[in-house]
């Protein structure tokens, strides 16, 4: 690279993501922010003024839901329509249809006289601020760069928090110089300012080349039907960013929705109920860009998301997508005593090639593929009675390397001759404190058992205990002073967490390659 090219890339790094942005990049990102920030003003208006609705109107705690819930169930609907028609009829153009929407049925709902009418001026509005995001955030993601499509669309998510703060400026305002009969009117009768945005968009935005490339597609080209989404291929990725949605969605409003009121009923006054709220907004805004910047810089934890492809580029496939896996290094056997995926996932992580066998397996099945090293898992209930797995795990030490988490870590103090008994209180949860006594280390685990191997039935000079359970004092941990043999109590898989113990599955390889019998 020559000095002037070295330059001039340090002055774009210097640059802020925003001023690297093209005009057609940055006249979008305008668009959906702020349509996106006044579609969040106009929803969040209800929040506001539910105390003052259920005081004038008498309706009851279940209405006032039922008048929250319509909005969101409908766009939920809008969502879906909307994506429909701007793969037909383009972004820009339903984009600018969808804030209009909104917009009217928010001014219109300030003119209604009751509940039931209230009930469908919310469920329309719902129609349109659904599809309003469907339809801006596919513009936004189409439109921007891959290297700065994080940010930008945190950035327009973050537009939500700013429409929320206007709404509770607005609460603020209103409801201090107004009758509450009239005031929670007016708030729906702001509503209507996002049709002004319309006007902007029009002359600003266009659509963007992904867009136009498919519609030049369509032409030469049968294109893909919507219900392709729940193709087999497709069908794990749909369902699973469902319920990533339905649970993000869901948990925001059910706590949003009725905070207002809760502050209300708590006695704060109108100014200290939006002071209240600006102070939770802000926070809400400063998750948003934190977010964005981390999905560029860090990256998206599993999935990749892909930037225009150009033509004649090859077909992605999953390598393009995930992290690739390393080489295959030791050939193992895994007893299934309840093995859990996890597990598996596991080992594989870290160079493992897993054979499963069933928990009955003779130690002559699991040595005729000669594996590098032999897995007992976890599983459910007493080990006491599963005195064939003692006798299996007795013939397979000394034979080759054993690593046993949970039922596994139990049978392996059985098979030289000792023995478990029940706890009193049995060990649960990701909050376990274990402390290894080779090392002083301490972690926090998680565990899930009912009885504990007692060290004293362990053979004098054979076995040793290596960890202990900081709360009880109980064996977590064994290891064997003669064979590379040993186990854990605990869950060094755990998903989600704690991850602490995760080193066990290196160790578990480390000892495979320093014992001379797998050579």
């Amino acid at each position: 690279m020559s000095e002037s090219q070295l330059r001039r890339s340090i002055e774009v790094a210097n640059k802020t993501w925003i001023t690297q942005l093209t005009g057609n990049e940055r006249s979008t990102l305008v668009a959906t922010f702020t349509g996106w920030m006044l579609d969040g003003m106009d929803v969040m208006v209800y929040s506001f003024v539910l105390p003052t609705l259920i005081s004038l109107w008498h309706i009851s705690k279940g209405e006032a839901g039922l008048l929250g819930t319509s909005a969101l169930l409908l766009s939920s609907l809008g969502g879906w329509l909307a994506g429909l028609a701007a793969d037909r009829y383009g972004r820009v153009k339903v984009l600018q249809l969808t804030i209009l929407w909104f917009a009217f049925f928010t001014f219109l709902s300030g003119f209604a006289n009751g509940f039931t009418q209230l009930l469908i001026f919310r469920g329309l509005q719902g129609l349109g601020f659904g599809g309003e995001w469907a339809v801006g955030s596919v513009l936004i993601g189409e439109t921007i760069r891959s290297e700065y499509r994080g940010r930008a669309v945190g950035t327009v998510q973050g537009g939500w928090a700013v429409g929320w703060g206007i709404s509770a400026l607005f609460y603020t305002l209103l409801f201090a110089v107004l009758p509450p009969g009239l005031a929670w009117r007016a708030m729906f009768w702001v509503g209507l300012l996002p049709a002004l945005l319309v006007v902007w968009i029009r002359s600003h935005v266009s659509e963007s080349d992904i867009f136009e490339h498919s519609v030049a597609m369509k032409k030469t080209k049968s294109s893909a039907h919507f219900l392709q989404i729940f193709s087999p291929a497709l069908l794990r990725t749909t369902l699973l960013a469902s319920l990533v949605a339905l649970g993000a969605q869901g948990g925001y409003h059910a706590i949003t929705t009725w905070l207002p009121l809760y502050l209300t009923a708590r006695g704060l006054s109108v100014t200290h109920t939006g002071g209240y709220l600006l102070v939770v907004i802000a926070g809400s805004f400063a998750g948003y860009l934190t977010a964005a910047h981390l999905a560029d810089r860090i990256g998206r934890k599993w999935t990749l998301i892909q930037g225009k492809r150009p033509p004649g580029a090859k077909p992605l496939t999953g390598e393009d997508y995930f992290e690739k896996l390393p080489p295959v290094k030791y050939r193992i056997v895994a007893y299934d005593y309840g093995l859990k995926t996890n597990i598996l996932r596991r080992l594989r992580q870290h160079g493992f090639q897993v054979r499963v066998l069933p928990a009955t397996a003779t130690a002559k099945e699991a040595l005729a593929s000669d594996p590098d090293g032999i897995f007992l898992s976890n599983g459910p209930g007493d080990p006491g009675v599963l005195t064939y797995a003692h006798q299996t795990v007795r013939e397979l030490i000394g034979k080759k390397p054993i690593f046993g988490i949970c039922l596994g870590h139990q049978i392996l103090g059985y098979a030289p001759g000792g023995k478990t008994f029940k706890l009193k209180f049995g060990h649960r949860g990701g909050n376990q404190p274990v402390k290894d006594l080779t090392t002083g280390r301490i972690s926090i685990t998680s565990q899930n058992h009912g009885f504990a191997v007692d060290p004293d039935s362990l053979p004098a000079g054979e076995v040793e205990t290596t960890q202990i359970n900081l709360n009880d004092q109980t064996s977590e941990g064994l290891r064997h002073r003669e064979y590379p043999i040993f186990s854990v109590q605990y869950h060094p898989e755990a998903a989600p967490g704690p991850h602490d113990a995760n080193y066990f599955f290196r160790e578990f390889g480390k000892m495979i390659e320093n014992d001379s019998r797998t050579s």
